[in-house]
């Protein structure tokens, strides 16, 4: 493990020679980077933006929210948006750049940008001495489950595909349980075996994606992917049209994800086919959101094999998603470069040293900077090797043979900083006997190089895994399913054990906002604060204090004098409230 200040840097994106064409040249958070779980976005551009601009950028939460409310202002050359309330631990956040950014002379921006980045992870020391396990329901095979704010309560609940038509929502009691009392139940296609959670419909809320793997008509393939949005308190129900809530794919899917492939600010899907199995290529669908959560267009990736799973994420540091294909029955995974309108092609793909083939070679595919350089670095569960390989991105989407961990028995893989300091470690399953099994857990040490595991001990064989704060604490805990004949499948927490402080029950991670109007502002600000505020104080980006106003203790509202101060973003304390401030 390493200790290390984290620090956030903007990513410059060059333009060629000394052009002056409008386009974007700064990101903060930088790509990839872990950033402060209450950090705003700055996109800084080329020449000045108009007001029309705030329109352009569209953020969307992992875990929380799904697409962030906030406040989007212009200052400047700079694009900012604030977020109405702070990230989840160790959330993966995506935004995207339209071309509805404008200079102030009205030249569209020409080319979208889409980026991520993690919310920083708060303590921890990747160990999980104490936790719970609960009974699940009967469960077919399952290969992914998924974790995020479904009720929008500020805690982390729990979704599992399970048997038949049926996918489990366990919904977290704010401390980390999951009681049966707290269950309910969302009907989806026939033996669903992987789900995720996104906002596909853009209301603030994640929604249900469930991929199908059988058919119910006799000797046929599943062609569905099925949809189910979320009413905002963590319930799914089919769609008043039948058909909007059903997505045709390639037979035989086995994974999905949603990413914004085309940059135009919505979730769009990407899933993973395998057709019979029989050799031969194989096809990733492409299915486009028309904003709304409904999905079409019949677009069709080439891979090399049929596909066992897949990852969606910019390889190349060019402003668009990338996929990789686990390829069925082959040392490869398939690398597919986007043109940054949804278009994939190329015949790219990554070697993978000898060590088995067959069909959950390469299931599991996670992607992160596991070096610190800024790009985006791939590991992958060879079960059929008995290991986790690393592979190093050259900044460019071609990778290296990094290491390789031997972990005996892997069956599923996680990806996350659980040491809190900065960089991602690796969490997987180790070994199995029938009746148990074992979380493993190898430390980064910043340079994508991992250290000896650590491991817990877990009834039953470990189908997946995923990580997420689920107590409330700062740092991530994990969360399993798991089998025996015994007892059948069990969802098991594991609480890490880290320092970080307590989180508050509602988890804003960032203090109370302060509405100050107008915003921008020239001259002279006003707002509102609790009675029994003593001050209201304006800060520069340094935290410098450049402008006081004292108050008595019965007032509520205040005007703020900004003459004198440079145009610029600011931010304004009052107590623990605070709001940003953008002086024109």
């Amino acid at each position: 493990m390493k200790t290390s200040l984290l620090l956030v840097v903007g990513l410059l994106v060059s333009c060629p020679g000394f052009s002056q064409s409008f386009a974007i040249t700064g990101l903060l958070p930088a790509r990839n980077a872990p950033a402060p779980m209450s950090a705003d976005l700055n996109v800084t551009f080329s020449q000045p933006l108009s007001a029309a601009s705030t329109g352009a950028v569209r953020v969307f939460g992992s875990q929380r929210h799904g697409r962030l409310p906030g406040q989007a202002l212009v200052t400047g050359n700079t694009l900012v948006f604030n977020p109405l309330s702070g990230f989840m631990p160790g959330e993966l956040i995506s935004a995207t750049i339209t071309t509805a950014a404008q200079s102030s002379t009205g030249t569209a921006l020409a080319t979208p940008q889409v980026f991520q980045f993690r919310a920083a992870a708060v303590g921890g020391t990747g160990m999980f001495p104490s936790g719970n396990e609960f009974n699940a329901a009967s469960l077919a095979t399952v290969f992914e489950m998924a974790v995020a704010d479904l009720d929008g309560d500020g805690d982390l609940d729990v979704v599992t595909p399970s048997s038949e038509t049926r996918v489990v929502v366990r919904k977290n009691d704010g401390r980390g349980g999951f009681p049966v009392t707290n269950a309910t139940v969302a009907e989806v296609g026939y033996k669903p075996i992987s789900v995720i959670l996104a906002d596909v419909d853009s209301d603030g809320d994640v929604d249900m994606l469930a991929v199908n793997s059988e058919s119910l008509l006799p000797n046929q393939q599943s062609t569905t992917v099925t949809v189910r949005l979320n009413d905002g308190n963590g319930a799914f129900a089919a769609p008043t049209i039948a058909a909007n809530g059903i997505v045709t794919v390639q037979a035989r899917p086995t994974a999905l994800a949603a990413a914004d492939v085309d940059a135009d600010g919505d979730l769009d899907l990407v899933v993973a086919t395998a057709g019979s199995y029989a050799g031969g290529t194989g096809r990733v669908s492409i299915r486009l959101n028309n904003g709304a959560g409904v999905f079409g267009g019949n677009t069709e990736v080439t891979v090399a094999k049929p596909c066992n799973g897949l990852a969606v994420a910019d390889i190349d540091n060019d402003g668009d998603v990338d996929l990789l294909s686990a390829d069925y029955d082959s040392n490869t995974l398939s690398v597919r470069k986007n043109d940054g309108t949804g278009q994939f092609s190329g015949t790219g793909s990554i070697s993978i040293i000898a060590g088995g083939t067959g069909v959950w070679s390469t299931r599991d595919i996670k992607m992160g900077d596991l070096d610190g350089d800024g790009d985006l670095d791939v590991i992958i569960r060879n079960k059929q090797g008995e290991s986790v390989d690393i592979f190093l991105n050259d900044g460019q989407g071609n990778f290296s043979s990094g290491q390789r961990i031997y972990s005996q028995g892997t069956a599923c893989l996680g990806l996350s900083d659980l040491d809190g300091d900065g960089d991602l470690d690796i969490l997987t399953q180790y070994g199995q006997d029938g009746t148990s099994s074992a979380i493993s857990t190898y430390f980064n040490n910043g340079q994508g190089r991992f250290t000896t595991n650590v491991t817990r001990k877990v009834t039953g064989s470990i189908y997946t895994l995923s990580t997420g704060d689920l107590d409330g604490d700062g740092d991530l805990d994990c969360v399993t399913l798991a089998f025996t004949s015994v007892t059948g499948v069990g969802l098991g927490v594991f609480f890490n054990d880290g320092t970080g402080p307590l989180l508050p029950t509602a988890k804003p991670t960032h203090a109370p906002r302060l509405a100050v109007y107008p915003n921008p502002a020239q001259g002279e600000a006003r707002l509102r604060v609790a009675r029994g505020t003593r001050e209201v104080a304006v800060l520069n980006a340094m935290g410098q204090r450049l402008r006081v106003v004292a108050m008595a203790a019965t007032e509520t509202e205040v005007l703020l004098p900004l003459s004198g101060l440079s145009a610029g973003v600011y931010t304004v304390q009052a107590g623990a409230a605070a709001g940003r401030l953008v002086i024109q």
